[in-house]
């Protein structure tokens, strides 16, 4: 951990299961019968661990000659001769854009500092919901099954063009969304419940 502390309280039920593996505790319980602690290291879901992968990741890319893009600090770039290599970051997901040869440098080098990874080299790929496809006609970006996924047991009216006029006709009385439907419409991992 870097920075600030960072402290942590365990609930009544996480403390009674760090007394039972470690007795020692009990006399730190307070009068709410929680523990509190200080982590010494990245916690999943802490916002100093997404921050500590990303300086880890980062250093072993730039140790494989990779920069960072001074316009979003998620792309690496590395010029070999007339060759140029991209890799895009995406918290522990990374697609490079590298031919076999480099793709094996990468492999090695995280595999070194991280041990097993899952590594997909080919022509088709998934990333982050998209399936990659590259051809000698150029590269597809195909989001198809995703959005079915995405939309799976939603009422979907199909229109014969997206530019339709009845697309843009507002209910007015249909009302402002919930929160949890807010949410489900910016992300859609929440589904609202009716």
């Amino acid at each position: 951990m870097t920075g600030d502390p960072i402290y942590m309280k365990l609930d009544p039920t996480v403390s009674r299961f760090a007394i039972e593996l470690f007795p020692h505790l009990k006399n730190m319980v307070e009068d709410d019968v929680c523990l509190y602690t200080q982590l010494l290291k990245a916690m999943y879901g802490c916002t100093h661990a997404s921050a500590l992968l990303y300086a880890e990741i980062k250093k072993e890319l730039e140790k494989l000659g990779y920069s960072v893009s001074t316009t979003d600090r998620c792309v690496f770039r590395k010029r070999v001769g007339d060759r140029i290599y991209i890799l895009l970051l995406y918290v522990d997901d990374i697609l490079a854009l590298v031919d076999e040869v480099e793709a094996e440098n990468i492999r090695l080098r995280l595999t070194k500092r991280f041990g097993e990874i899952v590594f997909e080299i080919g022509k088709k790929l998934s990333y982050l919901g998209m399936e990659i496809e590259v051809t000698s006609m150029g590269t597809m970006v195909d989001m198809n099954f995703y959005i079915k996924q995405l939309l799976d047991g939603e009422a979907v009216v199909t229109y014969v063009s997206p530019g339709a006029k009845e697309t843009f006709e507002v209910n007015p009385a249909a009302g402002l969304l919930s929160l949890e439907e807010k949410k489900w419409y910016h992300s859609a991992s929440v589904r609202p419940t009716h």
